[in-house]
């Protein structure tokens, strides 16, 4: 599987240009679009070590990543 980080990032950003727009009805909504807000930032500054722990402060756990070997099968599945 070729790796193209760099291509990635450049791409959600470029999709997540201008924000999101969320219609925020409970608790639970609210915190995702927090987290989805901290993504948009996140990814604005990834080259900004101060400013990614800055916006990663109030997020909680990491998810639980997937083994790259299990992605390449889930992306081959889908035709990446």
């Amino acid at each position: 599987m070729k790796k193209n980080t760099p291509t990635l990032k450049k791409g959600l950003a470029q999709m997540l240009k201008g924000g999101v727009i969320m219609d925020v009805v409970n608790a639970e909504q609210a915190r995702i679009a927090e987290d989805a807000g901290a993504v948009v930032e996140s990814v604005t500054h990834f080259n900004n070590p101060e400013k990614l722990a800055q916006i990663s402060e109030n997020l909680g756990e990491a998810m639980v990543g997937i083994e790259i070997d299990v992605l390449e099968v889930k992306l081959a599945d889908r035709g990446w």
